[in-house]
């Protein structure tokens, strides 16, 4: 599902992009974009059979953290590299 990104006030926020989301993300909701860990703070449906682009927007706060958790990789030996 592609989702508009609007992020920052609720009475001027700013376009960050859209994105491709395997559901719609909810109010509340911690998501993750480009690394970043922010927070869904309002989310809605926009109708339009004339406009070509994402029917869903949501609004995100300012960043929680930075999402850099990276996994473990072993070898075959099961060594940490």
């Amino acid at each position: 599902m592609l989702v508009d990104v609007l992020a920052g006030d609720s009475s001027s926020p700013a376009a960050w992009g859209s994105f491709h989301f395997a559901r719609s993300p909810q109010a509340g909701e911690e998501i993750e974009i480009d690394g970043t860990v922010v927070v869904v703070t309002r989310a809605w449906h926009r109708p339009s059979i004339y406009y070509q682009g994402a029917k869903f927007a949501i609004l995100v706060e300012e960043p929680v953290a930075d999402a850099q958790v990276r996994p473990e990789v072993r070898d075959h030996a099961d060594m940490a590299v």
